[in-house]
């Protein structure tokens, strides 16, 4: 398998995962923010689904115009749900694979400035989302636990 393959598949895997869990949740533990504090899984999930575009615009600014229009559009009598967040991750993730595949080898391995200091490659970036999205699942996985759910939601 090749690198673009792989990192596809985990990017679509952990993406899976992240919604298998945040669906196992009860309803009134979605909006729950951890001492009042911390971020509620909707907070995450809404996260998730925008940060392809994010990276998009690190590696290909130019696209990331055509793209602008990535947020889910919310009517004021319309509320945000699991699938919706869902929806619009796969949607961008889609997106953000497609670059993946349409950058060659050498382009992958352009390094750009990333916003929090530093450099990382292009192939890096697209692999941020896997990151970030395992990062999420621990993140809802605590969640779980504080409200005494010590099951695991894959």
């Amino acid at each position: 398998m090749d690198y673009r393959n792989k990192l596809s598949e985990m990017i679509q895997t952990a993406t899976d995962v992240l919604f298998n869990m945040a669906k196992a949740m009860p309803a009134d533990k979605l909006d729950w923010k951890p001492l009042d504090n911390g971020r509620s899984v909707m907070d995450q999930l809404e996260e998730c689904a925008k940060s392809p575009m994010f990276f998009i615009s690190l590696i290909a600014p130019e696209t990331s115009t055509q793209n602008s229009e990535h947020n889910v559009e919310q009517d004021v009598n319309q509320t945000l749900t699991i699938d919706k967040w869902e929806t619009q991750c796969k949607d961008n993730t889609q997106k953000l694979l497609d670059l993946l595949n349409q950058l060659n080898d050498e382009e992958l391995e352009q390094q750009v400035e990333l916003p929090w200091g530093g450099t990382a490659s292009k192939a890096d970036v697209i692999g941020f989302q896997h990151w970030n999205l395992v990062y999420h699942q621990g993140q809802i996985s605590y969640i779980q636990t504080l409200y005494g759910d010590f099951d695991l939601h894959l």
